[in-house]
């Protein structure tokens, strides 16, 4: 019997945060043949139709129209908008009411503000986007907020950060209702680069490289390493693809990283080397060789020094469960 699964939705939400996790669900749908996902909008609004961030117009049901909830996933959006939802009466009536009658209760990005205000985060682990992390903590003390986590699930309630790791927790969520074999083809056919724990920051490492930078010569040369990981590559190398000295090239590193070019490019490998355990089936001396290791031997030393664990190890324990 399929799960109903009802998302809810209100003014100027956040496209994304619906489109997302619907895509995953909807995914799985096609890959097992049949609709184990039943998927429902639904809003207070009297013309049954929402206008989102995007001011693209979703049709949607009333909240009448539904009365058995398997899983529900109350989206995001920016802050004025989640703000004016809060205080929507036919929204938070309706939520309210589903407290006890809700097997999953998923909220995505900012949305965790609804579930915080309803009091079903009491006592429990939660996240939100980055850019809320403070306003959680302050507007509600009882909720023990992760920090940056992607995703978190304490219970019955699941709660992710900003945008795009709606779908990491979907993804999660397959994992944990059909298996991770059915989640990596779900991944692999909506192109996602892999599954993700809930227990990675928000930001990936190359993205926090370039949000620590302020050059746009070390900027693009983030972007160009991570597409060459496999390939050896000197200081001298990065120094003549951005067109500045090895000294100068040192300097800016130093600047904006604390550290040299050399570390830049061992931080970037070593945080791929990270995902690809947990995701790649491939054996280790492959994996070694695919990040320009020489031997698996040059990968683990460099793993083990990082991390403080082999990377078999690392593996064992952290990869998603069969």
């Amino acid at each position: 019997m399929p799960k109903t699964v009802v998302f809810a939705m209100f003014d100027n939400v956040q496209l994304l945060d619906v489109s997302g996790p619907a895509a995953v669900l909807a995914m799985v749908n096609t890959l097992m043949g049949e609709t184990v996902y039943d998927l429902h909008y639904v809003s207070g609004n009297k013309d049954r139709k929402v206008i989102t961030s995007s001011q693209m117009s979703i049709n949607t049901g009333s909240f009448s129209d539904v009365q058995c909830i398997d899983m529900l996933i109350v989206p995001g959006a920016l802050e004025d908008a989640v703000d004016q939802a809060l205080e929507d009466p036919v929204l938070m009536s309706w939520l309210g009411s589903l407290s006890n009658k809700v097997e999953v209760k998923i909220s995505v990005c900012m949305g965790t503000f609804f579930f915080a205000k309803l009091g079903w985060l009491d006592n429990k682990k939660a996240t939100t986007h980055w850019a809320g992390i403070n306003k959680l903590q302050n507007d509600y003390p009882r909720v023990r907020v992760t920090g940056e986590s992607l995703f978190q699930n304490d219970g019955d309630v699941w709660s992710s950060g900003g945008v795009t790791s709606g779908i990491d927790m979907m993804l999660a969520l397959i994992t944990r209702d059909f298996g991770v074999e059915i989640a990596i083809k779900t991944a692999k056919l909506l192109v996602v680069y892999l599954l993700r724990d809930g227990r990675q920051s928000q930001f990936s490492i190359p993205l926090e490289f370039q949000t620590q930078s302020n050059d746009k010569n070390v900027i693009s040369l983030i972007a160009w390493l991570e597409e060459r990981l496999d390939k050896a590559t000197s200081v001298q190398d990065m120094a003549a693809y951005t067109n500045v000295s090895v000294r100068k090239l040192h300097n800016l590193c130093q600047s904006m990283f604390n550290f040299g070019p050399a570390q830049l490019l061992s931080e970037m490998r070593m945080e791929k080397a990270r995902m690809l355990l947990l995701q790649d089936e491939r054996p280790i001396k492959e994996i070694a060789f695919s990040l320009g290791f020489s031997q698996s031997a040059a990968l683990s030393k460099a793993f083990n020094r990082r991390y403080g664990i082999s990377p078999a190890k690392y593996r064992e324990a952290y990869s998603a469960p069969e």
